[in-house]
């Protein structure tokens, strides 16, 4: 996720930075968590998975159109 950003964005972003990022959307309810099955490759440590609860989902797509009608308003056509 941390190098996904990063590529995405182009810019660099701290780890701190995503895991507080995470730590709060979850606290939220828009995201929930789970841990995988602990794994040699990570000396015996599970990974934690997230995904985009409902709520959540719901909320970006609100964003999205906020985000949209903004770029509207101003005569900007977004790319993509």
């Amino acid at each position: 996720m941390h190098a996904d950003l990063e590529a995405r964005t182009g810019q660099r972003v701290s780890l701190g930075a995503v895991y507080i990022t995470l730590d709060r959307l979850e606290r939220k309810g828009w995201l929930c968590s789970y841990l995988g099955p602990p794994s040699p490759a990570r000396g015996g440590k599970a990974k934690r998975f997230y995904a985009v609860t409902r709520t959540g989902l719901a909320l970006v797509k609100q964003e999205c159109r906020t985000v949209q009608r903004l770029w509207a308003g101003l005569g900007i056509v977004p790319e993509g």
